[in-house]
């Protein structure tokens, strides 16, 4: 197995934000492929909209190249 660590920038989820509506059902997934899954429907059900968010992941690798 080797080490791993993520980052995950809540600011994305203020961006994901903006289009919902207050009244809006949303479903929200975690998953191991799929950090964060963000689902809703717009226009009254005629859309459907789906963000995935996934943090930035680095190995011990990467930490000792920089």
């Amino acid at each position: 197995a080797v080490p791993v660590a993520s980052t995950f920038d809540l600011g994305y989820l203020r961006q994901i934000r903006r289009p919902i509506h207050k009244r809006t059902e949303v479903t929200l997934a975690l998953g191991t492929d799929s950090p964060l899954l963000v689902a809703f429907d717009i226009a009254d059900g005629a859309g459907h909209v789906e963000y995935s968010i996934a943090p930035v992941i680095a190995t011990d690798d990467d930490e000792s190249d920089e």
